[in-house]
């Protein structure tokens, strides 16, 4: 059986409602032609989530949308998911990495980082998430999920391969 604190853990972070409207921050969206040789990711992303490894036991993750903020050309973007938002850095051939971002829940302290890359489609996130007994660095363990995200409209811009 799930431990609870796990389950309601990647409910907070895995579940996210979808937004099926064109996405205000897209360019692309609004009508205006696509820039051919700048970085563009902004949209939103249908996102499967698999679990790929859980030293913590009996932890579990949920697919859910995702929307990614990215102002054309910036090296800098937010994605959200399942209520949680991630701030990171984007590099002009898509790879990316969030800030290692901390969450307390019921007597456990979350350390949640993402790395991944852009695709002219969508993005794949390895995300890690490094549990603690909150206040400790006791009984600390470990789960990984993999996010395969595809975009719901347009393409992304990756002007270097």
């Amino acid at each position: 059986m799930p431990k609870p604190s796990n389950v309601m853990w990647c409910a907070t972070i895995l579940v996210a409602c979808a937004c099926g409207a064109a996405d205000p921050t897209d360019s692309i969206d609004m009508g205006d032609p696509p820039p051919t040789n700048v970085l563009r990711v902004s949209g939103s992303y249908g996102t499967n989530v698999a679990l790929v490894a859980d030293s913590c036991g009996g932890s579990v993750v949920q697919s859910s949308p995702t929307s990614v903020t990215h102002a054309l050309g910036a090296t800098t973007l937010s994605l959200a998911h399942a209520g949680s938002q991630y701030a990171g850095t984007i590099a002009t051939d898509g790879r990316f990495q969030t800030t290692p971002s901390s969450l307390d829940l019921n007597g456990y302290s979350y350390v949640v980082a993402l790395t991944g890359e852009f695709s002219m489609s969508g993005f794949e996130a390895d995300v890690t998430i490094d549990r603690f007994q909150q206040g400790t660095q006791l009984q600390r363990c470990r789960y990984v999920a993999k996010w395969v995200a595809t975009r719901v409209s347009g393409t992304n811009v990756i002007p270097a391969p």
